[in-house]
């Protein structure tokens, strides 16, 4: 992936990641005062910033690509900011924080529930997490076209839910949204990826892709746009 590449006009161009964040901050709570959070994957700090209005004792928010953390720590110098490994829960200590999110970050991790367990670890006792996850359904415009088209292959919510139980993380409560952008055509959809960074470069060849998207045109010029559906998993969890 090629987000840090994207650092600067992240905030400006991640259109349906921003719409995610206000959904998930919809389940933050009303006062974070004197405790602590963690973010995990945190960007230039989308998520980030509707933390800080709650006012937490403290928010380390992290990301692995360096130009993300320094672009979030120029914006949004309120946080503490690091650049780590969110799959390896960037080394926290056991029962380090309070509380601990994770927006629109999870679908790329491969081991899912291992994941998880390291990130379980950091919790305290009692200590909530709350994350949003793309999950199957996102993206099935392209999909239905190529199930090789995507870098990351989408999981059921169910799964998901039973990735975080099986991570010792009881499940509070868990929702779905779905959302639908429209673009002129299947090329400004793909520029939409591109913008922010959520591709791969290579996969296709450009005789191949021209053909693919000319194909998908094809499929929905009856609509007048191209759609590109999105469906999040929003799901909160307590360690006991």
């Amino acid at each position: 992936m090629r987000f840090g590449e994207k650092a600067k006009q992240y905030r400006e161009k991640a259109t349906i990641q921003r719409e995610v964040a206000d959904w998930c901050a919809e389940w933050i709570g009303d006062d974070g005062q004197g405790l602590s959070a963690v973010e995990f994957g945190a960007g230039s700090g989308l998520f980030t910033e509707r933390l800080l209005r709650k006012g937490f004792g403290r928010v380390l928010a992290s990301d692995v690509s360096e130009r993300m953390v320094e672009e979030g720590r120029r914006v949004l110098p309120g946080a503490e900011w690091r650049v780590c490994d969110a799959w390896e829960a960037c080394g926290l200590n056991e029962g380090e924080f309070d509380c601990l999110y994770s927006c629109s970050l999870l679908q790329w991790a491969k081991e899912p529930t291992d994941v998880l367990r390291k990130w379980g670890r950091c919790l305290k006792i009692g200590g909530r997490g709350l994350a949003t996850i793309f999950v199957e359904g996102s993206l099935k415009e392209f999909l239905e076209g190529d199930p090789d088209f995507g870098a990351v292959k989408f999981r059921f919510s169910d799964e998901w839910v039973r990735s975080f139980e099986a991570a010792g993380l009881s499940v509070e409560r868990w929702d779905e949204m779905e959302r639908v952008l429209k673009y002129e055509s299947v090329l400004k959809g793909l520029h939409s990826l591109h913008d922010i960074g959520a591709v791969e470069e290579g996969r296709k060849s450009v005789g191949a892709l021209r053909a693919f998207l000319k194909e998908r045109d094809h499929a929905y010029r009856g609509n007048g746009y191209f759609p590109v559906t999105w469906k999040v998993l929003r799901v909160e969890v307590v360690k006991g």
